[in-house]
């Protein structure tokens, strides 16, 4: 990453190495396009060192396939290097190469193929954007012998921050004119992907159980029991039920994303049944099934509700793309140092050379 200066380079290569170390299998996510993923992504996989990497694409970005774009999604890999991309790519990609093996992963761009790159150059990604997918061209690197895994992410997707995918995510995010409206984004989302881990294990084991692929919602009361709806019961039908049976809720399970008019209509009800649903945790798979604006998180920790995640996300640092944000390299380097401090996460901006890591 030459637009380090020598001293940051190495803070950086210390951190990648620490992630890499840590987090076997990387996504590079945003919550906007253009946010810098691939340049983040880039910099990332020349500073891994001593270790066998893969590497492989979330998606396909929009300028995929088109050959007047090709040039600028160009990632350069080292001899070694286990790659797996689309097969209408692999004529972009430079390294000779051994084929390991076809995959029957399907993308808009043909069929994944997993290559082992046998000398250096440039090679062109794309790949699943179904999860599940992803999951097992993730898998079949690290059988072919990857050490670590780094998955570019395309368009604004946090999807691959899903924990069953990725052990650790870095968060990509566009640095605009208006730096306060920047810190504002980027607090949501922060706060969004670190919502807090359930912490009651009992709690955990009645969400982990199999029900019905139909039900949708779950509820459990102050005794541990499980209460499930039936004939198109709403959540707030099913609470009243419990009620009636001398109960408080302790928890609502949502299977699936929440969203804002369901986090909104349980609010609402929350403020006129208070005692029904007093202390009582909204419980969602992992962040990414959080489909929450920043009002809806606002009214939510306002109201006799809490929100917990079965599955938390690892966030590693903070890739910002400061060529959305004008002049200025000493404001925008006080707000990154801040930004760093504030969150406690390493901070880095590779347009302008910058890395902070809070030391507390």
């Amino acid at each position: 990453m030459a637009n380090l200066p020598a001293t940051n380079q190495l803070l950086f290569s210390a951190f990648v190495q620490r992630s890499v170390a840590g987090y076997p299998s990387i996504a590079f996510v945003s919550f906007e396009k253009t946010s810098g993923k691939s340049t983040a992504f880039r910099a990332f996989l020349h500073a891994v060192d001593g270790i066998t990497g893969g590497i492989t694409s979330l998606g396909a970005d929009p300028a995929n396939g088109k050959e007047a774009a090709i040039d600028g999604h160009l990632h350069f890999v080292k001899p070694g290097t286990i790659i797996a991309t689309a097969r209408q790519c692999l004529p972009y990609c430079e390294p000779t190469r051994t084929i390991l093996t076809d995959t029957s992963v399907l993308t808009p761009l043909g069929e994944v193929i997993i290559f082992r790159a046998e000398s250096a150059g440039r090679v062109f990604l794309a790949g699943p954007s179904i999860i599940a997918d992803a999951i097992n061209i993730k898998k079949t690197l690290f059988e072919f012998g990857a050490e670590c895994v780094l998955m570019d992410g395309a368009g604004a997707r946090i999807s691959p921050a899903n924990p069953r995918l990725s052990d650790g995510i870095v968060l990509c995010a566009n640095l605009a004119p208006d730096i306060a409206q920047t810190q504002e984004d980027l607090q949501y989302q922060i706060n969004l992907l670190q919502t807090r881990p359930l912490v009651d294990e009992r709690l955990r084991e009645i969400c982990q159980q199999k029900q019905p692929a139909q039900i949708s919602f779950a509820l459990v009361d102050q005794n541990y029991g499980t209460h499930l709806p039936c004939n198109g019961e709403t959540i707030n039908q099913l609470i009243e039920t419990v009620e009636q049976q001398n109960q408080t809720t302790r928890a609502i399970y949502i299977r699936g994303a929440l969203t804002d008019r369901q986090a909104e209509g349980l609010v609402k009800y929350a403020e006129t049944n208070p005692a029904l649903v007093k202390n009582c945790t909204l419980i969602v798979e992992d962040p990414t099934k959080l489909m929450i604006q920043p009002k809806t998180i606002a009214s939510i920790q306002a109201s006799p509700l809490s929100l917990s995640v079965l599955h938390p996300i690892q966030l590693l640092g903070i890739a910002v793309n400061s060529s959305t944000a004008g002049s200025g390299y000493d404001r925008i380097t006080d707000f990154l140092k801040r930004l760093s401090t504030d969150c406690h996460l390493p901070v880095f901006d590779i347009q302008r050379g910058v890395f902070f890591e809070n030391s507390d």
